[in-house]
């Protein structure tokens, strides 16, 4: 080697010493790899665990509280239900007493009698202490039940005096036991307020002699000059409600009471008693009751308290609140409801759950959480030190050779023999292919000095990034797999498990290690497997993506799961799986509500059908008597008076029938809007022509309104209109005393100028009556809810208003109401209608209304044979005597079985078909009719029935009758059908 290149050569190992000396010393300020592996791990671990635990926390606090609030609400619901029921029942008893004694079955002046019949009664109700009777002549009649059980009387006997008796358990006196002096139930409290009210009322609460506290249900009675007879009355406890308070399981904590607005206790759920024993000065023992507020219990008084200071006065409750307030740091959840009855009976139940009943197991379970945290953090690092120290030994052995075969280049002379040092091999694959590269590169040193230098670095650099890249791969793939609620599987295409990686294994039925290399049919059964392997084939084929949903049977239960299958090449797939069995039981809970919904509806309405049968089959009879009655002439003004009465009472419960019915199709969502093209003009005038009657009658005035722009002809729903006018003007008619109703008509003219096709009109139906108070306002379009008015005049069921409302939305439009007390109501809505041109038929029966040149001949027709197909006796002679008023003859069939042996008999021109008939019903007489006469001789069918609902209607028609007459049968309608019929 010549100097020059000596020279060289020692300056580039010169320059090589400097190079390993920089890069220990930027060894020396770099991270141990020991931080570099546990940090990223501890940083995940925390953020990770550490806002799962506070998702849980705030979530368990939501769920918390939506809990507690429907508790709190289903609490309520329940106490309200159990006071309509337990306070309802002294008015039953009251009530059926008066009857009782109306009908003549009690004599007032009977008091033995009087004393045996409210034993009866005692020994039927727990609840009730006395049931008794104060006469207007200052006598009583009572009977009632002692702390034993014993039943004694106190009946007057010499006035004012009151004589006790010891009764048995039939009510006979058996012994005479003392007198009692100075008693007039004229000046007792609840015989003053029955009388003042005169009506069914409550009394004041009040202690009895022994300490229990009761009420007292008064209801006064009158004869048929309005005289009054007396007072019915019933002594009810009211510590069986503390009794059902504390059935009432919410939480370990929670409790619910009563109180009147004053404050007092009515009833707790707690062992105190609403009373204290005080003594005079006397010295005399008395029963004091307590308010809320001196409750001797904690969580009764400070709620109490609360709800004074939020509502400064409990008169100002009007509705139901939820509310939380604190004792301490503790919260309590509070809610609040009024109960009232139409008998002057105004209480106050309040519900409270401390919140700690409802987040103990949320706080444990955040304790829990927070040690598996500590737990996981402990196990990650000491898996992250032991990891680094694994991969980094191996490293470090080979940057010992490093080092050490760079301090041999530094010498002057390095010797052969350690220049073909190997380095020994690791487990890790990289770090083989590393050693190898080393000892290859130890080779070629003694070749190229300068290659050696060059390869050595390169090597290090590729060492560095290489196990830098794979530690960030290794992370993430490991942060992937251990998030992921789905398992993974890899298949070929002959459904063999060729991978499964570490993701959901709670989802395989066996071991995953156990699993790679089987095969579908080596672990599912035979059908299941051959599904499986379908799957994998038709995605293999089509090279598309496939989702299914799959059971399967495991040992104790069924599991439902949801598949994603997707093509990796050509001969293996990857099947990625979630569990859906939470969503599947959700699904099958849902389907059975449903279902449940289904039959509850169906059953409604086959009971509402069944009890309007029921119902018009007498009142076919009451309504088509009354009718016949109206033209004979030997009934004199009372007796007519009588008929009208009940025509009117007949009338007006088949109005309520329909009423219910008709509520009964829109909760069913049945209901549809029938368009037809009518005279809107010629239907007010009839409208007004009907009602003017009711309104003369209670000398109101009555008028309709309309604007010159209000449309002639219109296209809508001319029944269902009508109907709504009806309702409307004739609820301003019942609670309007003096004055006037108006109807007014008006069509805005913005919108004709827009739509010239269509038209909206306004109707205004205003009054000069009682009027409606504010807080009733929002309760008049609810279904079977009356205003205070409505109540007062004890008519309708409140279903008027919430079906007009319907019709109206149904008609494209909307109703409002303004109102006060003393000032009238105003009903306004409008409906969108088709504006049309007006048919000959239209304008002539409009012309002729209008002229009064209506024909009144009966059109001439020939004579009908008849059969009436009927099996109720009463109706039968009501729809004869009809036929005879009308001039037509029948003959009588009371089943399906005799209608058909008659029509052998006879050739018939009309049957008039009851539905419901024993042995053979209307429609399979029908369809016998039908199967056994040819068409042209066949007789006209008519369904002459109490099933009046529309589809009754479009099932008579569907079963081949020509016709339909719902009972109870109008003469008029019966006339119509048999004249229209005569005619053809």
């Amino acid at each position: 080697m010549v100097p020059s290149e000596l020279s060289q050569l020692s300056d580039r190992s010169d320059n090589s010493s400097s190079a390993l000396s920089d890069r220990a010393a930027k060894n020396s300020k770099a991270l141990p790899l020991v931080l570099v592996i546990v940090v990223p791990f501890v940083l995940q671990m925390v953020t990770v665990v550490g806002l799962t635990a506070w998702l849980a926390f705030r979530n368990g606090q939501k769920a918390t509280s939506a809990l507690a609030g429907q508790a709190r609400m289903e609490v309520s619901n329940r106490i309200q239900q159990h006071l309509s029921t337990y306070l309802e029942e002294p008015f039953h008893i009251t009530q059926a007493n008066i009857n009782s004694v109306m009908l003549g079955e009690l004599d007032i002046d009977n008091k033995p009698a009087l004393e045996r019949h409210f034993t009866l009664q005692l020994k039927r109700q727990q609840s009730v202490s006395q049931i008794y009777i104060g006469l207007a002549n200052g006598h009583i009649a009572l009977a009632g039940s002692l702390e034993d059980g014993s039943i004694v009387a106190k009946t007057t006997g010499k006035f004012p005096q009151r004589h006790i008796y010891a009764l048995d358990e039939r009510g006979n006196r058996t012994k005479f036991l003392k007198v009692l002096p100075d008693y007039d139930t004229r000046t007792r409290p609840w015989f003053k307020k029955a009388i003042a009210t005169k009506k069914p009322t409550w009394s004041e609460i009040y202690t009895f002699a022994q300490g229990e506290i009761g009420i007292t249900a008064a209801q006064p009675f009158y004869d048929r000059q309005d005289n009054l007879q007396g007072v019915m009355a019933v002594d009810l406890l009211l510590g069986q409600i503390s009794d059902f308070l504390r059935k009432i399981e919410v939480s370990a904590n929670s409790q619910t009471f009563i109180i009147e607005r004053s404050g007092s206790i009515v009833a707790t759920s707690t062992s105190e008693k609403p009373y204290l024993f005080e003594k005079d000065t006397q010295g005399n023992s008395w029963a004091r009751r307590i308010k809320a507020t001196e409750s001797k219990n904690k969580l009764t008084r400070s709620t109490a308290e609360f709800l004074v200071n939020y509502f400064g006065l409990l008169q100002n409750i009007d509705r139901a609140y939820q509310l939380d307030f604190k004792i301490g740091e503790k919260v309590q959840y509070v809610q609040i409801l009024p109960y009232r009855d139409e008998r002057n009976l105004d209480w106050l139940a309040v519900v409270v759950m401390p919140e700690d009943d409802f987040m103990a197991e949320i706080n444990a379970n955040t304790r829990n959480t927070f040690i598996l945290c500590l737990a996981a953090l402990g196990v990650t690092i000491v898996l992250g030190i032991l990891t680094s120290r694994w991969i980094a030994k191996p490293i470090s052995r080979l940057s010992s050779a490093s080092e050490e075969l760079a301090t041999l280049f530094e010498a002057t002379n390095p010797q052969e023999e350690a220049l073909n040092r190997n380095v020994r091999a690791t487990s890790i694959s990289e770090l083989e292919s590393l050693a190898r590269s080393f000892n290859q590169m130890a080779g070629k040193l003694r070749e190229s000095f300068t290659a050696l230098k060059a390869n050595n670095l390169e090597l290090e650099m590729r060492v560095v990034a290489r196990t830098a890249e794979l530690s960030s791969t290794e992370a993430e793939l490991r942060g992937l797999f251990a998030a992921m609620r789905e398992l993974i599987v890899v298949f070929d295409a002959e459904g063999r498990y060729l991978r499964i990686p570490r993701t959901n294994a709670d989802l395989l039925n066996q071991d995953a290690s156990e699993l790679v290399g089987k095969t579908l049919h080596e672990v599912f059964p035979q059908q299941q497997a051959d599904l499986f392997l379908r799957y994998i084939q038709a995605v293999l084929s089509t090279e598309q993506n496939f989702n299914v949903e799959y059971s399967l049977k495991f040992a104790d239960r069924e599991k439902w799961f949801s598949a994603s299958i997707s093509p990796i090449d050509r001969e293996s797939v990857i099947w990625v799986i979630r569990d859906i069995s939470d969503r599947k039981q959700v699904e099958d809970a849902l389907q059975k509500a449903k279902e449940a919904a289904e039959v509850a509806s169906r059953a409604k309405s086959e009971f509402l059908a069944n009890m309007s049968h029921e119902l018009r089959t007498p009142l076919n009879a009451i309504l088509g008597f009354t009718q016949l009655m109206n033209d004979d002439p030997s009934l004199n003004a009372a007796q007519k008076e009588t008929l009208s009465i009940i025509s009117n009472s007949g009338e007006h419960l088949l109005s309520l029938v329909n009423d219910v019915l008709e509520m009964s199709k829109i909760e069913a969502g049945r209901v549809v809007l029938n368009e037809s093209n009518f005279d809107l003009y010629r239907m007010l005038d009839s409208l007004k022509n009907m009602l003017r009657l009711k309104a003369e009658a209670k000398g109101l005035h009555l008028q309709f309104e309309r604007a010159d722009d209000v449309p002639q002809y219109v296209c809508t729903d001319e029944m269902k209109l009508r109907q709504i006018l009806i309702n409307l003007i004739g609820n301003a008619i019942k609670f309007t005393q003096e004055g006037s109703i108006t109807l007014r008509l008006s069509s805005p003219a913005s919108y004709q100028d827009r739509d010239s096709e269509h038209a909206i009109i306004q109707f205004e139906v205003e009054d000069t009556g009682v009027g409606i108070a504010g807080e009733d306002l929002f309760n008049v379009f609810k279904p079977f809810v009356q205003s205070a008015s409505g109540r007062q005049a004890s008519e309708g069921t409140g279903l008027g208003l919430p079906i007009s409302r319907k019709f109206i939305r149904l008609m494209g439009g909307n109703i409002a109401v303004s109102s006060g007390l003393a000032k009238g109501t105003t009903f306004t809505f409008a409906i969108k209608v088709r504006k049309v041109s007006p048919p000959a038929a239209i304008a002539q029966a409009s012309t002729d209304a209008t002229d009064g040149t209506r024909s009144s001949t009966t059109p001439t027709h020939l004579p009908l044979r008849i059969l009436l197909a009927e099996d109720n006796p009463v109706n039968q002679k009501v729809a004869l005597r009809m036929l005879h008023k009308l001039n037509y003859v029948a003959d009588i069939a009371c089943n399906g079985k005799e209608v058909l042996a008659a029509l052998d008999r006879c050739d018939y021109d009309a049957i008039l078909m009851d539905i419901q008939m024993p042995e053979m019903d209307g429609f399979e007489t029908t369809r016998c009719i039908h199967a056994q006469i040819e068409k042209g001789k066949r007789p006209i069918i008519i369904a002459m029935t109490a099933n009046a609902m529309k589809e009754d209607r479009d099932r008579c028609l569907a079963a081949g009758m020509q016709d339909y007459i719902a009972k109870p049968i109008r003469l008029e309608d019966l006339q119509m059908v048999l004249d229209r019929w005569s005619r053809k």
